[in-house]
């Protein structure tokens, strides 16, 4: 049984209940070519006008920005970050789809007609949190938060003789990517003023800094202080940070799920 995941952070393919493939939800688009996944996100601070990062999000036929025959909209950018998967997965025949709880009839019509003619055949479409509470959750009601890269979702599911999806709730502004806008905000600052070094004045070094990122997260949840270094034109800028800024401004950006919840 091969199941496909559908987010706009990552989609993720599973074969017998094993995650075989994880792509990133970011295209690059040039003038000739259209970049997906890691492809793209290595590509990403380097050009960021041509990147595009909603389109699972929004799946949708409105025209992009500079729109051309490679790419005209995001369900074009859904194609191709779909064609590539399936390619590196060994192009199964068939699937089921789970996806994200704001998707409606228009979304699935048009997924559907992504997948026919990448000739995947859809064998279902299911709810990502019904899929995950039918197998995992004693009897009850369910109120369940998702963190999408530009969004989030509270959704309301009934665990019963049947799994049932009843309300879906879309919280704005509190996402995946704002979140990690937020944390690049806060060492961008520390590095200007420990530093006087500003690594998002220039491409390279933004593209650098985000590559750090990773590690000086698991640096604040390891340590009481985090670290940080960057090495720049022969030169090397170090910062510090106290572990619970990083808390801090990850409870700001989340603050609208908790008072919603």
């Amino acid at each position: 049984l091969w199941i496909i995941e559908l987010s706009d952070s990552a989609v993720s393919v599973f074969r017998d209940g094993r995650r075989v493939d994880s792509s990133p939800g970011v295209a690059v688009v040039d003038s000739k070519q259209v970049f997906t996944g890691t492809d793209a996100t290595a590509r990403q601070y380097l050009n960021p006008r041509a990147v595009h990062s909603r389109f699972w999000q929004q799946l949708n036929e409105a025209q992009l920005p500079g729109a051309s025959r490679v790419c005209r909209h995001h369900a074009d950018l859904a194609y191709h970050h779909l064609a590539a998967i399936l390619d590196r997965c060994g192009h199964p025949n068939e699937a089921v789809i789970a996806v994200p709880a704001h998707y409606e009839s228009n979304e699935l019509a048009l997924l559907l007609a992504i997948c026919g003619a990448l000739k995947l055949k859809v064998s279902g479409f299911v709810d990502v949190n019904v899929a995950a509470l039918s197998a995992a959750a004693p009897q009850g009601n369910y109120r369940v938060a998702d963190l999408y890269l530009h969004h989030a979702t509270l959704t309301t599911v009934e665990v019963g003789d049947e799994c049932v999806r009843s309300a879906v709730e879309i919280v704005e502004q509190c996402g995946l990517q704002r979140t990690e806008d937020a944390w690049v905000d806060l060492v961008a600052d520390a590095f200007l003023e420990q530093s006087r070094f500003d690594p998002l004045h220039e491409a390279a070094s933004e593209h650098l800094l985000h590559e750090q990122l990773p590690i000086w997260l698991t640096q604040a949840r390891q340590s009481q202080e985090v670290v940080m270094e960057l090495d720049y034109h022969n030169a090397r800028f170090t910062a510090r940070l106290p572990a619970v800024e990083f808390k801090r401004i990850t409870r700001m950006v989340l603050a609208p799920i908790a008072e919603k919840v």
